[in-house]
């Protein structure tokens, strides 16, 4: 398969299913952890929950291994082991633990009272991303060395529904609910209710996944916004033009650094007003061109005297837009993460061809 889109079918997910269910059963037992870890929860809220931990073996098993199978029938071996939730040292399980080359498995990691990596295996972080994500994020936890999967998801928002019966929504049940309008209603002349629309069970699949980049944590690193514990990120929310009285002339150039990725960095005096707070990375490719004409808090203002690109939005030259900025509050955060606007992966170098020949040599070497 060489298309880096796939859907989620039912059949992808069982071992996924299985694994809420007992954890949402037996919450007493060994107790629930990382994402299963408000006790709260129904198990409808634990699979809301839990649901970025799914694409994990679909995008493998699907976009990644056909690639470098070589004829033999290759899956990828996630972690299904549960943990004591009042042990922090035992460290975090390789989102890949190894591989079922037809009947034999290969190991990337063993457990020796804590996770520790084979030595000459590949290490994969997988990182998914809901597609109203505008950021992607990697927690600061030491992913040295590792490659970084990074995936879309786009499940439909009634996910759940193929697991249904069929007959939960039969034309019986339907007709039972179409109530008498005649009783009911007096006057509705402004729409105000409405009648229910029969449930579509058409589609089969559950969503959709989509491989955005596959890189190394580190390059991950070098190309996003580090924001210590406490800080929050700040990214570029929207452009749009406006009509606005110039109040200001400064360049934006003046304000900024170029990093090695490419990307510009906003320099600590544009931090007025703005503490405990840290703004993404951009890019824009007439930099010196864009001038800054109003400020204000969380918003300003720019024009351009030639055509140029902030991010992905295009401004037209000699007219005024405004930049609007948006905040995630991360100031009861205990860990420090990386942040970068998701529409800027492609400045993060691409090591696909590293991971498929790491996979192949494992594969490789057992025949």
């Amino acid at each position: 398969m060489d298309s880096d889109n796939v859907k989620i079918e039912k059949e992808d997910i069982l071992k996924n299913i299985y694994f809420i269910a007992e954890m949402a059963q037996n919450t007493s037992d060994k107790g629930m952890y990382g994402s299963l870890a408000g006790k709260s929860d129904l198990m409808g809220g634990i699979f809301d929950r839990w649901i970025n931990v799914i694409p994990e073996s679909v995008i493998f098993n699907k976009v990644i291994l056909p690639k470098v199978s070589n004829g033999h029938k290759v899956t990828v071996i996630t972690d299904f082991y549960k943990y004591n939730p009042k042990q922090d040292t035992i460290g975090i399980a390789p989102d890949v633990i190894g591989l079922r080359i037809d009947d034999k498995i290969i190991p990337f990691a063993v457990f020796d009272e804590k996770w520790k990596p084979i030595d000459g295996a590949p290490q994969i972080e997988v990182k998914t991303f809901k597609k109203s994500q505008q950021m992607v994020s990697l927690r600061d936890q030491g992913y040295v060395g590792k490659f970084l999967v990074m995936v879309e998801s786009n499940f439909r928002v009634d996910y759940l529904l193929p697991f249904f019966d069929s007959k939960y929504f039969s034309e019986s049940t339907y007709q039972q609910m179409i109530m008498e309008d005649n009783v009911f209603i007096k006057s509705n002349n402004n729409h105000l209710i409405s009648h229910l629309k029969k449930v579509d069970t058409s589609d089969a699949s559950l969503g959709s996944l989509t491989l955005l980049k596959i890189t190394e944590t580190s390059e991950f690193e070098k190309c996003a916004t580090y924001c210590p514990a406490g800080i929050s990120p700040i990214r570029i929310n929207s452009i749009d033009e406006k009509k606005v009285k110039q109040e200001i002339d400064i360049k934006i150039s003046d304000m900024c650094l170029k990093q090695p990725s490419g990307l510009f960095r906003f320099k600590n005096e544009w931090y007025q007003n703005l503490n405990n707070k840290v703004i993404l990375d951009f890019y824009c490719d007439h930099i010196e061109s864009v001038s800054i004409i109003k400020r204000n808090k969380m918003d300003f203002y720019i024009t351009s005297p030639i055509d140029c690109i902030i991010n992905n939005f295009k401004l037209i030259a000699n007219r005024k837009y405004k930049v609007s900025l948006m905040e995630l509050n991360r100031e009861g955060s205990k860990n420090g993460e990386y942040f970068m606007q998701k529409e800027l992966i492609n400045f993060i170098p691409d090591m696909k061809k590293e991971l498929l020949c790491a996979l192949a040599k494992e594969i490789n070497k057992e025949f």
